[in-house]
């Protein structure tokens, strides 16, 4: 992602006035509109948003920037009583970045609604992680989804892909993290919760089921570099190997819970394909 910034020289000016003035034609109009102008943290989609001087806007620009994502069938796992369970690829993010608003899963999901209520993400996934996202289909199915989470009503399952290397076949971590740039244990941090149990040994990889009993971001990550070894791919916490473009060893592969008076159960159906894919 690419970032620059307009400080305004003249008295009273607006956000299109210094788009167009610092920017190659149409390029400013494409930024604004795919929502990659800010001012003091919030968005700006306004061309006539008045601006002062001195005022500094921020531009963010990306290769996805101005792309609209949408969901294809095959993503969709689950759409019932108001609970929605699609699939995520690696390489999309879940909800809005800096530079665009449309090229997102949270986006897709809106337009698969019909785009009446905006859905927000009840279960994340980072960049790089693949897998199952829980949405609600109304304000109502949303709050009592949240609240199922907070009360860890939610089992989530994942499948982790760690470089080979010396390890137990059951490890439960208890510690607490806290976030800057990236997940590190800080007695001050919230705490966090993960089991890893060993699947299988392969020669250039260990595969492990991952049972979540808390949602820090980076959780799975920080826990696997930290205690085990790094997941395939995932260099940001230490990993020698590479794998696709924008991919880690790390799948959101299920659910459980109880919905609406019916236990549910989520599963991915192609795991070892999406496996096999990660291999290359």
């Amino acid at each position: 992602m690419k970032k620059r910034f307009i400080t305004v020289t003249e008295k009273k000016s607006t956000v299109g006035r210094e788009l167009g003035r610092h920017l190659a034609t149409g390029e400013g109009a494409a930024i604004l509109k795919a929502g990659g102008v800010w001012l003091n943290r919030q968005r700006l989609l306004d061309p006539g948003h008045p601006l002062h001087r001195g005022e500094t806007l921020t531009l963010f620009s990306s290769r996805d920037q101005g792309r609209i994502y949408r969901l294809e069938d095959s993503q969709v796992l689950y759409h019932q009583d108001d609970l929605l369970a699609v699939v995520k690829p690696a390489g999309i993010n879940v909800q809005a970045d800096h530079a665009c608003l449309a090229c997102n899963l949270t986006a897709a999901v809106h337009h698969y609604l019909g785009g009446g209520f905006a859905p927000t993400a009840v279960t994340r996934l980072d960049l790089p992680v693949q897998g199952i996202v829980l949405f609600a289909c109304s304000s109502q199915a949303e709050q009592e989804l949240f609240r199922l989470m907070r009360e860890g009503r939610v089992r989530k399952k994942y499948i982790a892909l760690l470089e080979p290397g010396p390890g137990p076949t059951r490890l439960r971590v208890r510690d607490r993290l806290a976030f800057t740039d990236r997940a590190r244990q800080a007695p001050q941090g919230k705490p966090a919760h993960t089991l890893f149990c060993l699947h299988s040994r392969a020669e250039s990889f260990h595969r492990y089921h991952v049972a979540l009993f808390t949602g820090r971001r980076h959780q799975i990550r920080a826990h696997a570099a930290g205690y085990l070894r790094p997941i395939l791919g995932d260099r940001r916490y230490g990993a020698r190997s590479r794998l696709a473009a924008q991919s880690i060893g790390l799948l959101a592969s299920g659910y459980n819970l109880a919905w609406r008076g019916r236990k549910v159960r989520l599963r991915l159906a192609d795991v070892e394909k999406r496996v096999n894919g990660l291999l290359g």
